[in-house]
Formats: C-alpha cells, structure tokens, sequence
C-alpha cells in the first residue's frame, strides 16, 4: 500500500516536536587543561607572594575551566585556613617553595660560567654606540616574545642576528611559547650548543637558520656561531599568557552582549565598450546594494539581510533572508531555525547544495549527542541582469530531514533523506533520495563512507585519510550508476566506478604532492573499450634550494581510452626562481621550460606537440613602484597540418601601491601585451595586442567606513585578420560601512541557592544539613547575603555571570566542599540555582624534597621530586606534581596514617625520616606533612 504524501508529513513533524520539546539539551561542562594549568600556576605564586585575594580569583577561575577538578578547591580551603590561623604542626604564612634569585642575576652568573668554558667570540664594537663584544656594566636585554602562530598557519616567528640584535648581547631573552617555535637567522650558522637540551630541540633548515622548538617549560642558555660570532641567548619557555589573561579578563566580568550592528554595503559598477575610447557605449550596468542586521539576543544570535539590485531598466530586492543560531528559549538549547533564501548541503548523495526560498531548522538533542535539520522550499533560478524578472517562479519545490549521531565527534552516523516535487522540475531527476553515512576514526586513519538509493539506482563512496606526521595519504572509491541522480541535479562524476588518491609528503627542504585517478566509464562509453581504464594523475614538486633560491617543476598525465571521447595528454614543467640584492632593493627572477603532447582520437585538428621557454623578472623601481618584465616562447607542432608554429608574447608593466595618509591609499597599474606568430590553432594566445591602465583609491578615516574608486581602460588592437579591435572602459565605485546601537539587548534572569553545611561531604544538601546566614555571595558585579536559612537571591542582566562565594566572609572553621566559583549563563526570565557547600573536614598538605642544605625544609638550593606517592590509611594515594607537592583532602579529624611509596622514588634516594608515621588532624584544619629526602652514598 503506497503511503500518501501528507500522511509522511504528519509522521515527519511529530517527529521533530517529539526531539524538539520532549528532549531538552544539557550542556556538560567543558574542560581546557592548559588554560586551567595556566590558572593553578598563577594561584600558587600568589601564595608564594603572601597574595592571597588574587590567589583565591585565580583558584576560582581554575574552578570555572574545570569544575570536576579538586585542586583548586584544596587550595581556596589551604588559604582560607592559613588566614584562620588553622594549619598544623605549625603555622605557615606562605606556602614553601625554593627562593629564586632575580632573573638578571641569574643570567649574569650563567653567562660568567660559560664564558669560562667556552671559546671566545670575534671582537667587535657595535657602531652606533661603541659597545664592546664583552659588554659594557649595564647590558641592555632585549626581550624577544615568540607567541604561538595560529593553527591555520603555524608559521614561527623570526629573530634576526643583526647589528641591533648584537647591542643586546651577551644573554638576550628570548621567550618562546610551549608547543611553538622561532626561527634565528644569521650569516651561515656552523653550529649551535644547548647548555640543558630538555627544554628545546633545534632543527636545522638551512646554513642561514635554525629553528628553536619549545619542548617543555623551563630555561636554558643557547650558544650559536656564525660569521658574526657566538651569540648567547637565554631561551626562556612560557605558557601562552597573553591568550589566557585575555580569557582572564573576560571572565572576571559579567559577560554583555554584543550590540546589534547595521552593516551596509553598495557597488556600482558600469562597463563601456567600442572601436575608439570617443565611441564606447555602455553595455552594462549594475547597481547592488547590501544592508545586513545581526546582533545578540536573549533567545539566540540574530542576523538578518536584504540584496538591491538596480539594472537598467528595474530595480529588484534579489535576495533576502534571517536567521537565529545557538537558539535557546527556556530549557531547549542548541537549535538554528532560517527563513527565506537559505542553501543547505545535506551530503553528495542527497542534496549536494541547493539554493532555495523556504525554511531550514536545525538543532541538537540528548545532550548534543544528536543534531536533526529540517529544509523546505521553492527552488531558484537566476537567468540574468539585461531585463527584469531576474529571479523566475518555479513550480519546483526541494524538502529534506537529516539525523546525525554524535555530531560534535569524530565517529559519527547520519541518515538523510531529500525529496524534490512540482511541475517544473527537469524530467531526469527521481523524486526522492536515502542515503546513510558513517565517519569512524581508527588510529591514525579517518574512514567515511556513503551509501544512497534513488528508488531505481544505488550509489557508493567509500574514502580513508591517513595523518602521519610528513605524511598525508587520502584514498577514495565510488560506483556510481548511469541512472542515479540527487533531487537537484546529475551527482558528480556520474555513471563511473573507480578511485582517487591524494599524497602529500613534506620532507626537509621539498613538498611533494601527487593525485591518482582511476576509474572506468559506463554513463557515456567509448563504444569499442566500455571496460577500459582511464587514469589521470599530476605530481609536483617544491625545493627550496636556499632562502633565495627555489626549484619547482610538475608532471600531469591523462588517458582515458574509455571516454566517448578518447584523449592522450603529457604535460612537463620546471621552473627556477632567484632573489638578487641589489643595494636596498630585491629583485626576483625566474626561468623556466615546458613540454606537452596531445593527442586526441575523434579530433585530429587537436593534435599537436609543444615545447616552451620562459623567463621574466620583478624589480622595485621606488618605494611603492615595481617593475615587471616576462617572455614566452613556444615551438608548436601541429600533426593534422604539418605546420610548425613560433608563437610568442611578452608583457611588461609598472605596478605602484602608496599608503598617502592613515585613511587615504591609492593603487595603479600600467601594463602592454604583445603576441606574435598567434595564426595556429594550438598557438594557445588570442591573436590579440593590448595596452591596459588602471587607477584606484580607497579611503578609511576609521574601521567603520570605507569608499573606493576603481576605473580601468583597455586599448585593443588585432594581431590577426580574423580578429576585431576595440576599446573598453570599467568603472566601479563602492561603500563598506557598519555602525552599533547604542544599546545591547541582555537577557534578565535570577541566580538564586543556598550555602549550606555539608555535613558528610557529598556536595548536596541533605536533610537535617542548615543553611549559613551571613555569607557574601557576588553575582557578577552585584553582591548577595545569605538569610538565616542560608538562602540569598539576585537578579541579574547580563549574558553570563560568575557566582563567586566571599571568602571573608565564610564564618572560622569551615572550607568548601563544592567549587567556589561557577560560570552561569543567562535564560531570560528563568530561577538559575547554585549552591555552595561547606565542610569543616580537614586536609593534609606537604612537599617531597631532596634536602641538600639538611634543615628539613624545602627552601632555595634543594631539588622537588615529582611522580612521588603517598599513601593514607593503605587505601588512598596522592602523586607530588612537578613543583614535589602533594594533598589530600576531605580527610576526617583524627589518626591516620602516611606512608612513603619508597618504590616511586628516584633510585639515587631515600627518605629522611620514617617510612610510615601517625599523625593526628584536627576539625578544619590542614596539617603539614614534608618528606625530606637525602642522595644514596
């Protein structure tokens, strides 16, 4: 029985209000171990320094990065009890770490012992100031910040041994982010000595540089020799601080909205044409203008937007449409809905790319486990600009539904289904298309896979990225039956079976890319080969012989005897390109040569053989004014007529670009073309000789506003009889402008809870656990106080707050139980709760040290053991970290006892004092507990 159209809407739609209203999405919290790493360290120098407020603001935004972690919370609670005067056996003001000497001295001191050992630099006084090699008392240190590059790009940063850089020497800072890199460049670099290589690797890239690569945080001192000398460097390895205290900053404050902003853009633009510049008549013209609105609301990201377009004889709104993303309204979260002129790609199966005028809705459920997309509308047809009408109503409608699992992960599911209707859609297309896919991530290899059905045909595609390091390997299959189709269109590549493969391989110096395809035709075969195979593959390769030199040559082959349409290519080229110095100017030059041979089964005339030489060269003329210069030559070939073709050209031109003022920049080109010999068929050149000007402007008296002019004249004359001359003219002239309301449109909602005593620990108010009055809860920039039941209330507006808990205020005795800090965003109009426990439990706190100085304490000279273990009452266990500390917490008031895990010790030592002990704690109070260790005879 063939179910009724209306009957799978029905089912379609219940569907999507069941996901939608019946599973509300919950956000789980978010972990970012470097930025919360970043933060633990700031709080426990702040302790060093005896600053405990901003210990405690640093701790707590620990506790907002990571909300599952302990530490931050054991330190709020150690600082709390330093300030209660409760830490055991003694009282301590400041946690115990080594006193660390002042940075200059420390480089002084260095850099005294290295000159000892090391052999001498080359005397040499700096010119401009008379500086000798040794240096004078007071050393100028120049600080070099190398932050990390973005991951699209990755490129390190560059210091350049110069004379500038040689006034800083000996000991220049260099300060490198970890997991980044630097790059110095100096005058043939022979070698280089890291006095404690565990800190970088130094990779050599040519005789002019070295790359210097962040391993692990800590210093070192660098020496590096080149015709210059030796320079020393004291490389230093940081954390990305600039990027964490910009999300410090952020976090600090309640979080606003951003302002809604109009955007608006115009171009005009109108083309000329005619025998002489006196005679050209306008053929085009075209006005279009832009204007954007966006913005953040309660309920979501808004933006919205109307297209203008002017032609010559009308004026049409060609495109318009709105949209709300990161949708939340109450409980449901995570949910796109737009309206209007909207495109979706489902997948290459289905619905590769459809530009419609309809709805689309998107959202995600089950705690973003599971995303679903809904799209309904009328298909679009753009035929032209000469006349009105632009835009065609079409009786072709396109509708589709798209599950997919785990759609934030790497394994991930999805099942679409596309469905196109009307009247007047093409005959070819099928009404309806299912496919499933699967992405599965295995080691290092990503599979993917696609199987779709049309109602009469399948199609398959299967495909495996391989990242190895140097390596990037990409392997694809499909089958693709003649008759299957997606509801828009003929899929890609239709009717063949085969596979591609893509391999990059970077190596010291060279880059290699080569592609593969093989495949076999079967939607338009060579009748007397259906079964044979085509293959098409390219190969190039990139050298960089040096820092100005580089060799770049290609291969690219095709054959495909089982096209309708039989063809034979072999295509070579090489190219080498230079960098002279020429006084304060750089010229690049460059030579290069190519073959090719075409052969062509059903079309003689396309036969030839081809051989080519090329050279050109660039050179600035002035500031702001280059020159340009490049030739070709080509020895042709022609089967079908025997003819050997000489075809030529050459171009030439000036390029100028000048900043006038901060808001006025103006750009112009001049450039001649000349061809010669162009009769051939194969000559591959027009036949055509030009002289080109151009001219522009732009000015920006702020970052709101830009207004361009553009014109460009072309003067044409023909190279061969065949050929028409003729003049044309371009001009176009534009607006960018955007500006914000003075207003922001933030959510109201209300941070209300509870601060409680949290008798047994289990962060949540059971019965018979009273609230604490009295305590200062701060809700963003408003500050709260909890009544005799412990319960306090704000109302806030903003987009998110941070829910902190005053530490001074928190009555003597008690600790926290649950985090003190919590990231709370905003739903309008909604009660948000957050609680906060506290506990008088006590805590045990202490550092495993080697004690060279033998007093029993951990101060300046002695070494912190890491990866050491402790062990309470023979059942739980902490490991010092690499500053040789280590905690419990939630330990209950009484005996216990700690031992040391003698075996996770260094083999070089052994404890100074006993292997287990009984030590007694106390109601709310922390007890100290070092471990002295001595060096084995």
């Amino acid at each position: 029985m063939r179910v009724s159209y209306s009957v799978k809407k029905c089912v379609i739609i219940f569907c999507l209000v069941f996901l939608t209203f019946g599973t509300p999405s919950v956000s789980a919290a978010s972990n970012y171990p470097n930025i919360y790493k970043f933060y633990m360290k700031l709080g426990k120098l702040a302790m060093e320094q005896g600053d405990y407020r901003e210990a405690i603001a640093n701790f707590r935004h620990a506790q907002v990065v990571a909300p599952g972690e302990r530490e931050p919370t054991f330190y709020i609670n150690l600082i709390k009890r330093l300030q209660d005067k409760r830490v055991e056996p003694e009282p301590v003001t400041k946690v115990f770490r080594p006193f660390r000497k002042p940075r200059a001295q420390i480089v002084d001191e260095e850099l005294q012992r290295q000159e000892a050992l090391l052999p001498q630099r080359k005397d040499r006084r700096s010119v401009k100031t008379g500086v000798s090699a040794t240096g004078p008392e007071k050393i100028k240190r120049k600080k070099v910040y190398a932050p990390e590059a973005p991951a699209s790009k990755k490129v390190p940063n560059t210091v350049y041994l110069n004379n500038d850089l040689w006034e800083t020497q000996p000991g220049t800072l260099v300060q490198v982010e970890l997991r980044s890199s630097v790059i110095l460049e100096g005058a043939n670099i022979k070698r280089q000595l890291i006095i404690h290589p565990d800190f970088i690797n130094i990779e050599r890239m040519d005789k002019d540089r070295i790359n210097i690569i962040a391993q692990r945080r800590g210093s070192t001192f660098l020496h590096v020799w080149d015709d210059t000398g030796r320079w020393t460097f004291k490389v230093e390895i940081i954390l990305p601080v600039r990027q964490a205290q910009r999300r410090m900053i952020r976090q600090r404050d309640d979080r606003q909205a951003d302002p809604f902003k109009v955007s608006y853009s115009t171009d005009w633009s109108s083309f000329y044409r005619g025998p002489t510049f006196p005679k050209v008549k306008r053929e085009n013209l075209n006005f279009l203008q832009r204007v954007l609105l966006d913005g953040e609301m309660p309920y979501g990201d808004f933006d919205s937007h109307v297209i203008i377009n002017k032609f010559d004889e009308s004026t049409e709104i060609t495109g318009y449409g709105l949209g709300l993303t990161d949708g939340k309204i109450g409980d449901f979260k995570d949910f796109s809905i737009r309206g209007f002129d909207i495109q979706k790609v489902f997948s290459p199966l289905t619905m590769p790319g459809q530009y419609v005028r309809g709805v689309l809705f998107e959202a995600k459920a089950f705690n973003k486990n599971l995303q679903y997309t809904y799209i309904h509308g009328r298909d679009r047809a753009v035929f032209g600009f000469l006349s009105p009408g632009v835009l065609e109503r079409r009786e072709s409608f396109v509708e589709g539904g798209r599950v997919t699992l785990f759609p934030e992960k790497e394994n991930q599911y999805s099942v679409n289904y596309a469905r196109g209707y009307g009247n007047a859609r093409e005959p070819f297309l099928k009404d309806q298309v299912f496919s499933v896919e699967a992405q599965h991530r295995v080691k290092d290899v990503l599979l993917s896979g696609e199987f779709a059905y049309d109602e009469s045909a399948n199609a398959v595609t299967l495909g495996s990225v391989y990242n190895g390091g140097n390596h990037n390997v990409t392997v694809n299959f499909r089958n693709i039956e003649n008759d299957f189709t997606t509801v828009t269109s003929f899929p890609g590549r239709r009717g063949e079976i085969g596979g591609t493969i893509f391999w990059k391989w970077r190596l010291k110096g060279m880059d290699i890319d080569t592609s593969l395809n093989l495949y076999r035709e079967r939607a338009l075969p060579n009748p007397e080969e259906e079964d044979a195979l085509n293959l098409d593959f390219s190969t190039r390769l990139d050298v960089p012989l040096s820092t100005t030199d580089r060799w770049t040559t290609s291969l690219y082959y095709i054959d495909t005897p089982g096209e309708l349409s039989p063809r034979n290519n072999i295509r070579t080229n090489a190219t080498y390109s230079k960098r002279f110095r020429l006084g304060e100017r750089d010229l690049t030059a460059f030579a290069g040569a190519g073959q090719q041979r075409s052969r062509f089964d059903l079309s003689s005339a396309s036969n030839y053989d081809r051989y080519s030489a090329s050279t050109g060269f660039t050179v600035p003329v002035i500031k702001s004014l280059s020159y340009y210069a490049n030739y070709e030559y080509s020895w042709v070939y022609e089967e079908q007529s025997g003819d050997h073709l000489r075809p030529n050209v050459f171009n030439t031109g000036l390029n100028y670009s000048k900043a006038l003022t901060d808001g006025w920049s103006i750009h112009s080109n001049f450039s001649y073309r000349n061809e010669e010999n162009t009769q051939g068929t194969n000559s591959f050149l027009a036949g055509e000789d030009n002289i080109t000007g151009s001219l522009g402007a732009i000015f920006r008296p702020n970052n709101d506003l830009e207004i361009f002019l553009d014109g460009r004249a072309r003067n044409v004359w023909a190279e061969e009889e065949d050929r028409e001359a003729f003049n044309e003219v371009d001009v176009r002239v534009g607006v960018r402008t955007s500006w914000e309301f003075p207003f922001a449109w933030n959510p109201k909602g209300t941070i209300a809870g509870v601060i409680y005593k949290d008798l047994n620990g289990n962060q949540r108010q059971d019965k018979g656990e009273q609230g604490i009055s009295d305590i200062s809860v701060k809700v963003g920039k408003q500050t709260a106080t909890t009544d005799s039941s412990g319960y306090y209330e704000r109302a806030v507006r903003a987009k998110s707050v941070e829910v902190t808990v005053d530490i001074n205020s928190i009555p003597d005795g008690f600790v926290f139980s649950t985090p003190g800090a919590v990231d709370v965003e905003i739903i309008p109009h909604k009660v948000l709760n957050v609680d906060f426990g506290l506990t008088t439990q006590s805590g045990i706190y202490g550092i495993v040290f080697y004690d060279k100085n033998e007093n029993g304490k951990p101060d300046f000279g002695d070494k912190f053991v890491a990866k050491a273990r402790i062990i309470l009452d023979g059942v739980q266990s902490a490991a010092s970290d690499f500053e040789g500390t280590y905690f419990f917490d939630n330990v209950q008031p009484g005996r216990h006892e700690i031992a040391i895990d003698v075996n996770s010790l260094p083999i070089e030592y052994l404890p100074k004092i006993k292997l287990k002990d009984t030590i007694k704690t106390s109601e709310g109070s922390t007890y100290i507990f070092h471990v002295p260790l001595s060096k084995t005879p």
